[in-house]
């Protein structure tokens, strides 16, 4: 896992998924992130897990906190709106 904690925010990368092992999951959590889906309660729990926004993205972290988003887990990916 890697860890990067930035003012009133926490993101985390969760895996591995990837040969090099340094891709997973990409997960956020702080008070600018979503809070559910409207009226659909089932696909809000899909993604909050224990206050973490699971995003579907793949992604890595490196030493200076840098992200880069290197895939797409989540077959759902939302472009506009």
């Amino acid at each position: 896992m890697f860890y990067l904690d930035v003012p009133n925010n926490k993101i985390i990368v969760v895996g591995p998924l990837s040969v090099a092992d340094k891709e997973g999951l990409l997960l956020v959590k702080g008070p600018g992130r979503m809070i559910g889906y409207l009226g659909q309660p089932e696909l809000t729990k899909e993604v909050l897990r224990d206050g973490w926004y699971v995003t579907g993205d793949i992604a890595s972290l490196d030493e200076d906190g840098f992200i880069t988003i290197t895939d797409r887990f989540s077959r759902i990916s939302k472009t506009a709106g």
